[in-house]
């Protein structure tokens, strides 16, 4: 074990510090030319826990699904990465989530679901929370309107208790119809969290915005401190505590883009937990780091978009393993 890797073992065993993705668990099956091409666990956050995982950082995936046969894959998968799932629950005489990602000529997804329904209210089991805990949602989860006042509570306690929260709103395609009624739970969201990060297709739904100014101008009274703005190969826009700034990307082919945002998510919960950024330091470690936490957030993406699958690689992982 090399001396970083020794050093950040030594943290994680003091601080006993625990990263929570909280989203929704599906299987998804990519067609392309007409044609099924492969199928694997996904769901934003769990894909960002599983990228967690793999790395060896101590990570809970928050979640539920069916109590099935594609229910107990995701359950194994989780446990095979390093992910735990004391709060990923099964809901009996329910089928499991289904995403179909027809991919592009460009090799960008566009999806159809099918939802996990469930013949008893969904309730999810929340962790206990302590001071300097990561948590990181977003997604359908993160507007998802039978589980969001037990969200709104978890997260407003978590805040409260010193947890560090880090929201995206992976807004799709299939969810305008939703939006005019979802909206204020997005700038709800982006209120309670320390770091909102999202992309450029994200804030055009959302708010009919083509830049980071424009997407900020339409927050109003929810601006947020720290927003990250991605946009592909246009690099990533920032906005720290009212100053704002650009950090370009090296353009690349992709061969999927298929969670290259929840890869980038998990380097940014990364690079907070290695370099022991805190809601108490963040103001002042955050702008220090900046240059670092999205080179790592950025690796962990290309990794991603050079692939088929939904989470980082063998030779990203030999990288940043802390283990």
């Amino acid at each position: 074990m090399d001396s970083l890797k020794l050093f950040l073992f030594l943290r994680m065993e003091q601080t006993q510090r625990t990263i929570y993705c909280i989203g929704e668990a599906i299987y998804d099956i990519i067609i392309k030319n007409g044609k099924p091409v492969d199928g694997k666990v996904g769901g934003a956050l769990l894909n960002t826990a599983i990228s967690l995982g793999r790395c060896g950082l101590p990570v809970e995936y928050v979640g539920d699904t069916g109590d099935d046969s594609i229910g107990d894959l995701m359950k194994d998968f989780l446990r095979e990465n390093n992910v735990g799932i004391k709060h990923f629950i099964s809901y009996p005489e329910s089928r499991s989530r289904l995403a179909v990602a027809f991919i592009d000529d460009i090799n960008n997804p566009n999806y159809v679901f099918y939802k996990l329904n469930t013949p008893t209210p969904p309730k999810l089991s929340f962790p206990e929370i302590k001071k300097d805990d990561i948590i990181v949602f977003g997604s359908f989860f993160g507007i998802k309107e039978s589980i969001r006042n037990d969200m709104v509570n978890f997260l407003k306690e978590g805040k409260q208790r010193g947890a560090l929260i880090l929201y995206d709103p992976n807004f799709r395609v299939n969810h305008i119809p939703l939006l005019e009624k979802v909206k204020p739970y997005i700038l709800e969201n982006m209120e309670i969290a320390h770091i909102t990060k999202g992309s450029n297709d994200d804030f055009k739904l959302i708010f009919n915005a083509d830049t980071i100014e424009e997407s900020l101008n339409k927050t109003g009274k929810y601006r947020p401190d720290v927003f990250l703005y991605t946009a592909n190969k246009n690099g990533i826009s920032w906005s720290l505590y009212g100053k704002t700034g650009h950090y370009p990307v090296v353009e690349i082919a992709p061969l999927s883009a298929i969670g290259a945002g929840d890869a980038f998510n998990a380097g940014l919960a990364y690079a907070f937990y290695t370099l022991g950024i805190t809601t108490e330091n963040l103001k002042k470690r955050m702008p220090e780091n900046l240059n670092k936490i999205l080179k790592t957030a950025d690796d962990f993406a290309v990794d991603v978009c050079l692939s088929f699958d939904n989470y980082i690689g063998k030779e990203i992982v030999n990288k940043y393993s802390v283990i």
